[in-house]
């Protein structure tokens, strides 16, 4: 026997005679907020994904206005925040779903993955990971496409106003090793106003008929223990003015109740859906500057869960009154043994595009 073998198996040693297994170790997604920088904006990139690594995979685009194409530009401030687990009661497998939304603005799609390197748990349950939106995509023949010898039609890179989009996953369902679940996407563009002080007609004529590539990042769970799933919901006004104050909404508002902590455990986000409304016309869209949906405290004994979630439309123009209601399902997972838990924010402020980040902040 080698010395490195030896040194192993003295390491293991004091595992292997109280019978268990080493740890493993697994990253869990505790969400996301992006906020321009200056202005509110069309919609054309949106991604916000943990990596296996525990890197993040981050992107924002407006329209011409935030690439500086047409006569501003912007960056964006981006949060990205996760849990670190190290557990016997816990592994995970990370995956992704491609969809492409439209012109419909809801898509559903079952996912199928072998999950027999999670044979050895009791349950499995599957969270969200991260997400993209990219309106810059082909589309179909319907489409007004932007033709440059006449200056008409509308480039879909340019994105759309919004009225807000989620992402929602299903229970799992295992079968000899294979797992079964849903995945929905929801994207929901609506054309300006009339008291928008740009005419994007063009815009408004192409929307009927987008199409959006989205991708949905997810990570199937398993465990050993016990899970309670917290369904979320409400609903706030803002007016509009110059800037005006738009303050996430908290667990409070939401009707989050946790009495404590969970030294033995996390919580993950199973969906969301962010929805934007215009008070005065609900078929509108509007141009955003801010949204996310984090996480506080998810695990590891840290205190109270907690979370913040907003989609604002606060900025310099505001072109109308919102009420933004989102909804959130969660689930706070028990493990029957101990855990340990570190939770990670990556933090900083980008150019428009797409970027990487770690915890130094931007990679490349």
């Amino acid at each position: 026997m080698n010395l490195v073998t030896t040194d192993r198996f003295f390491l293991c040693l004091p595992l292997l005679m109280l019978g268990c297994a080493e740890p493993h170790h697994s990253k869990v997604w505790s969400g996301w907020n992006y906020t321009w920088e200056r202005l509110s904006h069309r919609v054309s990139l949106l991604k916000a994904v943990m990596e296996e690594d525990g890197t993040g995979s981050m992107g924002l685009v407006g329209g011409d206005w935030s690439t500086g194409s047409s006569a501003a530009s912007d960056s964006g401030q981006y949060r990205l925040r996760y849990q670190e687990v190290l557990s016997q009661d816990l592994a995970v497998l990370h995956g992704e779903t491609a969809l492409t939304v439209g012109p419909e603005p809801t898509y559903l799609h079952t996912e199928q993955i072998d999950v027999s390197a999670l044979n050895e748990f009791d349950h499995h349950l599957v969270l969200l990971r991260g997400f993209s939106i990219n309106t810059d995509t082909d589309q179909n023949a319907d489409y007004p496409i932007y033709d440059e010898s006449t200056d008409t039609g509308y480039s879909p890179a340019l994105g759309y106003c919004s009225k807000g989009f989620g992402f929602m996953l299903g229970d799992v369902n295992v079968d000899s090793d294979v797992a079964t679940f849903d995945v929905e996407a929801r994207i929901r563009w609506g054309p300006n106003g009339k008291d928008d002080p740009i005419d994007r007609t063009d815009m408004n004529e192409a929307i009927p008929f987008a199409m959006t590539e989205t991708v949905v990042a997810w990570t199937l769970v398993g465990f050993n223990g016990s899970e309670e799933r917290i369904s979320l919901e409400g609903s706030v006004d803002y007016e509009h003015g110059a800037y005006s104050d738009q303050p996430p909404l908290t667990g409070e508002d939401l009707g989050l109740a946790v009495d404590g902590d969970n030294p033995s455990g996390i919580s993950g986000i199973v969906g969301f859906d962010l929805m934007v409304d215009v008070t005065t016309d609900p078929e509108q869209g509007e141009y955003l500057r801010s949204y996310g949906v984090e996480l506080l405290n998810p695990g590891s004994g840290d205190g109270p869960l907690d979370v913040w979630t907003e989609a604002t439309n606060s900025s310099l123009i505001e072109t109308a009154a919102i009420r933004f209601s989102p909804t959130l399902e969660l689930v706070s997972i028990e493990l029957d043994g101990e855990a340990e838990v570190t939770n990670h924010l990556l933090e900083g402020t980008h150019d428009v595009g797409f970027v990487q980040v770690d915890q130094s902040g931007l990679v490349d």
